[in-house]
C-alpha cells in the first residue's frame, strides 16, 4: 500500500494535534493550556487551545464514533462542528487509534510509577524505622547485661566496636559487618543466666563455680538462636571462649571448625578483658596485653585476627582505656 504525500501530511498535523490534547489533559497549567483560556501563542499553542475550546479543557470528550473530532479539526485548522462530516482513509484511522493507544498507555504507566514510586517510599521510611528500633533494642539489651557487674560495664560495646575494626580489614561486606557487630555486642547475653555472687566473685574460682561460670556460652547461644532473622548471631555468644588449641570451653570446637565471628570476638574480648579491672586482678599494661594475645597465637587466638588486632594496636585505632 502507497501512501501520498496529503496523507502523510494530514497525519503529521494529526500527530501534533494530539500531542496538544495530551498536553492540555496531562498539564493543564501549562502555557498550551493556558492558551485555552484566550491567551496568543505559537502555533503549536494554537492547536491546543483549538482542542479545548468545546472540551472544558479535556479533549477526550470531542472522541467518538470513527472520529477524532476534535483533534482533527485542530490538524486542519477547522471549527470542531464542521469536523464530523470528515472522513479518515484507513491508514489515518490506524495511526489516530495506535497514537491513542500509546498515549493512554503512557498515561496508566506514569500512574502506576507515581502509585509505586510512593508506595516504596513508605516501605523504606517503615523499613528504616524498623531497623532503628531492633538497635535500640539490641542496644538496650548490651546494656543490662553489663549490669550484671561493675566489671563488664561498657565490655560489650567495646568488643563489637573492636571487632567491626577487625571485620573491616577482613574485607567483610557490610551485611557480614552488620551480623557481626549484633553477635558481638551480645556475646556475653548468657550472663544473665549466671548469679551475681559468681561473676563478682574476688580471687580464683572453685571448680564448682567455675563450671557455673562456663555456662553463660550454652545459655547465650539458646537465646540468640530464637533470633533467625539476624543470620547466625548466636555464634558470638557460642564460640568465643573457643580455643585454637581446642582447649576452650563450649562446643569444645577447635581449629578451623570455629566460626570466623566466635575467632574474632574471642581476640577482641579478650583484649578488653586483659585491659579492664576484673574481680581476679586489676586492669593489665598494653605492652603486656600485646605480649599476651602474641604468646597464646595459635593456642588460644587464631594468627590472622591476632596480626590484625595488633596492626590495630600498633596504629593507635584501638581505643586503649575501657572507657573508650
Amino acid at each position: 500500500m502507497t501512501t501520498d504525500g496529503a496523507t502523510m501530511n494530514r497525519i503529521k498535523k494529526i500527530m501534533l494535534a494530539a500531542c496538544a490534547a495530551l498536553v492540555c489533559f496531562a498539564f493543564p497549567a501549562t502555557s498550551a493550556a493556558r492558551s485555552c483560556e484566550g491567551g496568543s501563542a505559537a502555533p503549536f499553542s494554537e492547536r491546543a487551545h483549538s482542542i479545548c475550546i468545546n472540551s472544558q479543557k479535556r479533549p477526550w470528550i470531542g472522541i467518538r464514533d470513527q472520529g477524532v473530532f476534535a483533534v482533527y479539526a485542530s490538524a486542519q485548522s477547522e471549527p470542531v462542528s464542521n469536523a464530523a462530516d470528515k472522513k479518515f482513509a484507513p491508514l489515518e484511522m490506524q495511526f489516530v487509534q495506535m497514537l491513542l493507544g500509546l498515549l493512554a498507555a503512557g498515561l496508566v504507566t506514569l500512574v502506576v510509577w507515581v502509585v509505586m514510586h510512593r508506595r516504596a517510599n513508605v516501605l523504606i521510611k517503615q523499613k528504616q524505622e524498623y531497623k532503628k528500633f531492633i538497635d535500640q533494642a539490641i542496644n538496650m539489651i548490651a546494656a543490662l547485661i553489663d549490669t550484671k557487674s561493675p566489671y563488664l560495664e561498657g565490655h560489650s560495646r567495646r568488643t563489637a566496636k573492636y571487632s567491626m575494626m577487625v571485620g573491616e580489614r577482613l574485607g567483610m561486606s557490610q551485611a557480614e559487618l552488620e551480623e557481626l557487630y549484633y553477635a558481638a555486642i551480645m556475646h556475653d547475653i548468657g550472663k544473665i543466666g549466671i548469679p551475681d555472687s559468681i561473676l563478682n566473685h574476688r580471687g580464683r574460682y572453685s571448680d564448682a563455680d567455675y563450671a557455673e561460670l562456663k555456662k553463660h556460652v550454652e545459655i547465650g547461644g539458646r537465646l540468640l538462636d530464637m533470633i533467625t532473622v539476624m543470620g547466625n548471631i548466636s555464634q558470638g555468644a557460642r564460640y568465643h571462649h573457643e580455643r585454637i588449641d581446642g582447649g576452650g570451653y563450649g562446643t569444645g570446637t577447635k581449629g578451623s571448625d570455629i566460626p570466623l565471628v566466635g575467632k574474632i570476638i574471642n581476640v577482641c574480648s579478650a583484649f578488653d578483658s586483659m585491659m579492664s579491672n576484673q574481680p581476679q586482678r586489676p586492669a593489665m599494661e598494653i605492652g603486656n596485653v600485646q605480649s599476651e594475645l602474641l604468646h597464646n597465637v595459635g593456642k588460644q587466638f587464631d594468627e590472622k585476627i591476632t596480626a590484625i588486632f595488633i596492626s590495630l594496636i600498633n596504629e593507635g585505632a584501638v581505643p586503649l582505656k575501657p572507657e573508650g
